[in-house]
């Protein structure tokens, strides 16, 4: 009797700390999962799937001031926010990174500045964002693609990530849709002629 009392008490406090952690989890702060992507006909697509980090300006601040704290934010979260996947090999900012599948993070930059980063077993590529901070308060991280200039200038597209007052951008090339000249046997393959 005094052990089956001992398992209801034991089970009656597992029950309780239980609840207590289902009642102290808040869905509403966790960071929620969004995509963007950018089609182009024929060629593929490029895919940016990443958290919807929510600003915090206290541990921010913490990071820019402490370089080994700045580090381990970057390696241990910022750096694999999300995933990309490219269909085809793009150009971010001046730096080449193949068509393929990517750990994508944005890193924190001494300076108050933010990089892009593009990882994986073959690659690493970190392309610093064009950043300004004295934008409107966008309380979570938000990213897009969008075109440049779609008419002339089809292959560029701007990156843009917000976040707190920053808005950090950088142009994305795609590279098959740069002007260039279609050689004869490219013409023979496609039935285009002169």
């Amino acid at each position: 009797m005094i052990r089956t009392r001992a398992m209801y008490r034991a089970a009656g406090l597992v029950a309780l700390c239980f609840s207590v952690v289902l009642l102290a989890h808040d869905p509403r702060t966790t960071s929620k999962d969004f995509a963007t992507s950018l089609l182009v006909g024929g060629e593929g697509k490029v895919e940016i799937t990443y958290k919807g980090m929510h600003w915090n300006g206290p541990n921010y601040e913490r990071a820019m001031s402490t370089e080994a704290y700045r580090n381990s934010l970057n390696k241990n979260v910022w750096s694999a926010i999300g995933k990309a996947h490219l269909d085809f090999d793009i150009q971010v900012g001046d730096q080449p990174v193949p068509k393929g599948d990517y750990a994508f993070g944005i890193l924190l930059e001494p300076g108050r500045k933010f990089s892009l980063s593009f990882s994986n077993a073959a690659h690493q590529v970190v392309v610093p964002l064009d950043t300004t901070f004295d934008n409107p308060d966008h309380p979570y991280l938000s990213i897009d693609l969008y075109p440049v200039d779609a008419m002339d200038k089809p292959e560029l597209y701007t990156f843009e990530a917000r976040c707190g007052q920053f808005r950090g951008v950088q142009m994305i090339t795609v590279m098959n849709l740069l002007p260039h000249e279609h050689t004869k046997q490219d013409k023979k393959s496609t039935g285009h002629s002169k």
